[in-house]
């Protein structure tokens, strides 16, 4: 069971991305308010005293964060997409490595992002390596099977995996 990615009625990484394209739209919004803003500062300034109005300029604390929850959602879809390939798979295709590989590159992707929703990816990574565990052990296993090892000196092995005397 993994945890949930969202709050407050995001049901899909589609309705995410919609809602951070219209938070990015709305911050444009406010940039362009805020350069009115300054501009008609310095033409009033050119006339005479005028009561500067405080402008803050979140714009780049607000693109920063935005950048930082567009990494998130893309990496934890792209994670969900990943885990969901491999769950459609047959157990014997799945490659552990790969999927280490995959976990790695993901958790590397959200570095930049808030503790807390790097520790949400990282629970829901750790939650698919644990079921993958004993996947790793038979894939060990089989493996190590002399039935499967190639013999150097041509002997066959019978299905028990024990050499075959030739007759």
């Amino acid at each position: 069971d993994t945890p949930p990615l969202t709050m407050g009625g995001l049901q899909s990484y589609n309705m995410v991305e919609e809602t951070l394209a219209r938070f990015e739209q709305r911050c444009k919004e406010l940039e362009s308010q805020r350069q009115l803003i300054l501009e008609f500062e310095a033409l009033a300034s050119e006339e005479g005293p005028c009561s500067s109005v405080p402008v803050v300029d979140v714009e780049e604390v607000l693109l920063q964060k935005l950048s930082e929850f567009r990494v998130f959602w893309r990496s934890a879809s792209e994670w969900d997409r990943s885990v969901d390939r491999y769950l459609r798979m047959r157990p014997d295709r799945v490659r552990v490595n790969e999927v280490q590989r995959q976990a790695h590159m993901t958790l590397r992707a959200v570095e930049p992002c808030p503790e807390a929703h790097r520790r949400l990816l990282w629970e829901r990574v750790d939650a698919f390596r644990c079921m993958l565990q004993p996947l790793f052990m038979v894939q060990v296993l089989i493996s190590l099977s002399p039935s499967r090892a190639l013999a150097a000196d041509g002997s066959s092995y019978n299905s028990k995996g024990f050499r075959s005397e030739a007759a």
